[in-house]
């Protein structure tokens, strides 16, 4: 490269050819290119993510505290984006968990938990197999414990340097335990989309929705839905504003159906 144009030297005794550097889409220094295309990282390094946590409390006749917090982490292989991806893992956790207590009256008490993990193997740039688990337990709706085990494809149906959006469908194993209430095991089929869009200045808005029917038991579906933005405030801390939505079809007598939760707490990135 000299001042603002490419030599492009290939095979001996044909002339080079000259490109100017606004017309190449990537310019990458040799050692760089060779350790992106023969990396090959052990699995505790690549990780991205982010740690979110937001708190609450009041002391007065009623005495209430409430905490939540989430961490996301992505480890994609290659981690560049010019190259075509070969592998990616994830892991999520949210929870979300208040006591409120007043004198004479029982101790009212939140807890929603949420865990998920999952592994894709891409045949193409858009194209890929994969595992996943999840796991769910919410006091509000009588859930105890929610397994999810499954695999299927996934397809990356939008991809560029602001926007992408995912569809996955695939077969799962679900097991159900309730308070109260009968447990359940399950075979259906769960069926997603993760839409990521970014703004100018950093802002991030993230959106997740998941269908999941029950084969053998028409009635036992669930879904889950949530929406976050997340804004710079200063260097790698940043402020989000988030929903969780959680639906489950079959909830013990009592309790209800539908599970909505707000949040806004800081962030840190941890790349």
């Amino acid at each position: 490269m000299a001042g603002q144009k490419l030599d492009v030297h290939s095979e001996a005794g044909r002339a080079p050819q000259t490109i100017p550097v606004g017309d190449a889409a990537r310019v990458v220094d040799e050692p760089t290119f060779q350790k992106a295309v023969s990396e090959n990282p052990g699995f505790l390094k690549e990780w991205k993510g982010a740690i979110t946590a937001g708190a609450s409390l009041v002391q007065a006749t009623q005495t209430s505290r409430s905490f939540s917090g989430s961490v996301n982490l992505i480890r994609a292989i290659p981690s560049e984006t010019w190259l075509n991806p070969r592998n990616r893992t994830t892991f999520n956790f949210t929870a979300a968990y208040g006591v409120l207590d007043q004198p004479k009256t029982a101790e009212i008490k939140t807890e929603i938990y949420h865990a998920d993990a999952e592994r894709d193997e891409y045949f193409s740039p858009r194209l890929y197999a994969f595992g996943q688990l999840a796991y769910d337990h919410n006091v509000s709706q009588g859930l105890t414990l929610q397994q999810l085990y499954g695999g299927g494809v996934g397809w990356t149906a939008l991809k560029d340097a602001n926007r992408e959006l995912d569809l996955k469908a695939s077969l799962s194993y679900i097991e159900q335990s309730f308070t109260g209430a009968t447990d359940q095991s399950l075979f259906g089929s769960t069926f997603a989309e993760d839409y990521n869009r970014k703004f100018a200045h950093g802002i991030l808005l993230t959106e997740q929705l998941t269908i999941t029917p029950a084969w053998t038991n028409t009635n036992a579906y669930s879904a889950l839905g949530n929406l976050v933005l997340t804004m710079p405030v200063y260097k790698r801390l940043n402020i989000t504003f988030g929903t969780v939505d959680t639906f489950l079809n079959d909830p013990p007598p009592g309790f209800k159906k539908n599970s909505f939760q707000l949040t806004t707490g800081l962030t840190y990135m941890l790349q």
